[in-house]
């Protein structure tokens, strides 16, 4: 009985180290296929991609509206101070009216925020979000402090492509209605 019980037990971690050793070979060297499908490579999340455009400074609402009628494929929307409301960015895809345009692949747009900074719009019943990406493709949201909305960050009608997925990383949603 005690030798039939150890070489179970010898074949219980023999299988597991093998599951290990599988898991860590399909980690290292991204052969997580299903399918015949090929995986999507994601940047790193300590990573903000950024294009080769300028960085564009928020400080208030009336500022935001304004950077929405410049910014360019590549640029990098960076909130510097809490903005005590709802922040659209309005894309022209898919028949969208907005006046935002679209990143691209290589040049995604990129919206991100200083450390400490919120967006804030004060109601958790409101019916939107704090911030909503609507009919833009290649717009990231990455390390962006969302709170007291009924949402925290939507993506509506936006799209990436096959290796290059719209990026949503790295934020912080608190204090939302759902």
């Amino acid at each position: 009985m005690a030798v039939r019980l150890a070489h179970h037990r010898r074949v219980a971690t023999a299988a597991l180290l093998l599951c290990f050793v599988l898991a860590t070979m399909l980690a290292t060297f991204g052969l997580n296929r299903i399918a015949g499908q090929e995986e999507s490579r994601v940047p790193d999340d300590d990573a903000t991609p950024v294009g080769a455009g300028v960085t564009r400074e928020v400080r208030s609402l009336a500022d935001w509206d304004q950077v929405l009628t410049v910014v360019q494929p590549g640029d990098v929307i960076r909130l510097k101070a809490t903005i005590p409301a709802r922040l659209a960015y309005d894309g022209h895809n898919d028949g969208g009216s907005g006046p935002a345009p679209n990143g691209t692949e290589q040049l995604p747009i990129v919206i991100t925020a200083d450390a400490g900074v919120w967006i804030d719009p004060g109601n958790q019943n409101s019916g939107q979000g704090a911030l909503d990406i609507i009919s833009a493709d290649h717009v990231h949201v990455v390390g962006v402090n969302v709170r007291n909305a009924q949402f925290g960050i939507r993506c509506l009608q936006c799209h990436g492509s096959p290796g290059h997925p719209v990026r949503i990383a790295n934020n912080q949603v608190t204090d939302t209605g759902h």
